[in-house]
């Protein structure tokens, strides 16, 4: 699907560049265009509570390693291996 395609199925809540720059990017995307995004997929309100259950466990293992408040978005470290 095309971001154009989910930005209209999310019912216009953001932009296609901004589901683009959110989803290529190097930080974890705001909760509530993951949420928007389960539901322009179809999902379920079980589809739900387990994505975003996910993205709040990535967001708290950022915040317990950091003393820094957080930001709107949360940057996630990607270690590479190999």
């Amino acid at each position: 699907m095309s971001y154009r395609e989910l930005a209209h199925r999310s019912r216009r809540a953001f932009a296609a560049s901004t589901l683009c720059k959110a989803l290529k990017g190097r930080n974890l995307p705001p909760g509530p265009l993951v949420e928007n995004c389960i539901w322009a997929c179809s999902g379920s309100k079980e589809d739900v509570q387990v994505w975003m259950t996910a993205w709040r466990c990535l967001r708290m293992k950022h915040c317990s390693a950091s003393r820094d408040v957080l930001a709107p978005v949360t940057p996630i470290v990607v270690k590479r291996t190999g």
